[in-house]
């Protein structure tokens, strides 16, 4: 998780803690193992807040190619900034014998 990612890289560091306007979160993960054309979903979810409930934000559907194992996604704040709270981001692979790789973040308001 960043916000900053290098075109052809993952993100360089793991932030799990995001700024309220935050314009852009990524989530980033070399699948080392995984052979060209595996299915991959991506999904973001807000777990809920002060203020809102939980929601599923946005699912995307990705397929890996022949010279890359790396996949990415990101998340776009909404016009008046991301709501405060918890969020997840899933990455699951289109196969029987991978588990779903989880990774939970927050967003709030900077002191």
């Amino acid at each position: 998780m960043c916000v900053e990612k290098p075109e052809n890289q993952t993100c360089a560091s793991d932030t799990a803690q995001f700024d309220t306007t935050t314009p852009k979160i990524f989530a980033t993960a070399d699948l080392k193992s995984a052979p060209e054309g595996t299915k991959v979903k991506i999904d973001w979810k807000y777990l809920g807040g002060d203020t809102a409930k939980a929601t599923d934000i946005a699912s995307i559907d990705l397929v890996t190619e022949s010279d890359t194992n790396l996949v990415s996604s990101n998340l776009n704040a909404p016009s008046n900034g991301f709501p405060e709270g918890n969020y997840e981001v899933v990455i699951s692979l289109g196969t029987d014998n991978s588990k779903p790789i989880s990774k939970k973040f927050s967003i709030s308001k900077s002191q």
